[in-house]
């Protein structure tokens, strides 16, 4: 007996078919259990069903076929005749389970080694980050001794905030950013006094409304005194640059 689609039926459809009256139904009370057994397993194991191996869900509901027998192949038929020897039967398994066995293997060791890569990855961020803010928070403590009357946050509170991407793309532009910072704090510490004095009354103002910063209103509050510096120091070079060049036209005059 064929399929529709010609393949060789597997003995649990042929004990299914070869064990109903005329009407669909089981020939016997036992048949009739039998056949919720093998409804249950196959539920249990779908991909089972299909299959034409010794080791099918025939064979585990009704045991293993007695020596010269097959079930549902009729007399004649042995286990040889289908699945070649025992140790054939036997050697195939091994080889099927040895198979299995290497593929999990294969699949827990490409999961460690991701594993192990992330915590890798995830550390180099945390250490990158952390360099950055001890960093930023040298800058800050060099800009609060020179401004004692102002009140210099730290940056430690964007550790949370900070993601990767963030510190991929900062993390080589800040050693520049610390050094021009230095350098306009050491040639201009007495040009910035106005502009810090008008930063402390809103700072004074800000603490006896009992106002708490936020980390984002902090984070612009410095970065608005590090622009006026810069800017302040910019017109400072400008106008010393204007008084060399008058002084030389003296000269020439004289």
């Amino acid at each position: 007996m064929k399929n529709p689609d010609r393949r060789e039926p597997s003995r649990v459809n042929m004990f299914f078919l070869t064990h109903k009256s005329r009407d669909g139904k089981p020939m016997s009370e036992g048949t009739s259990k039998i056949f919720s057994e093998l409804e249950d397993a196959i539920v249990s194991h779908p991909e089972k069903l299909e299959s034409t191996n010794q080791d099918d869900i025939l064979s585990q509901v009704l045991g293993k076929d007695q020596p010269g027998r097959v079930r549902t192949y009729g007399r004649g038929v042995v286990a040889s005749d289908l699945w070649g020897s025992r140790s054939q039967v036997e050697t195939e398994r091994l080889i099927k389970e040895v198979k299995e066995n290497a593929q999990t293997e294969i699949q827990n060791i490409q999961q460690k080694m991701q594993e192990e890569m992330e915590i890798k990855l995830q550390e180099r961020v945390e250490d990158m980050k952390s360099q950055m803010l001890c960093g930023f928070n040298v800058f800050l403590n060099q800009l609060q001794k020179n401004l004692p009357g102002v009140e210099i946050p730290n940056l430690f509170f964007l550790s949370t905030t900070l993601n990767t991407k963030e510190v991929e793309a900062t993390a080589t532009a800040n050693h520049e950013v610390f050094t021009a910072e230095k350098e306009v704090l050491s040639k201009s510490s007495t040009i910035t006094e106005d502009v810090f004095k008008s930063h402390t009354k809103s700072l004074s103002q800000t603490r006896e409304k009992n106002v708490i910063l936020s980390p984002k209103k902090k984070q612009a509050f410095c970065s608005s005194l590090t622009q006026e510096v810069l800017d302040l120091k910019l017109e400072k070079m400008k106008h010393d640059q204007h008084k060399k060049r008058s002084k030389k036209k003296k000269v020439v005059c004289l």
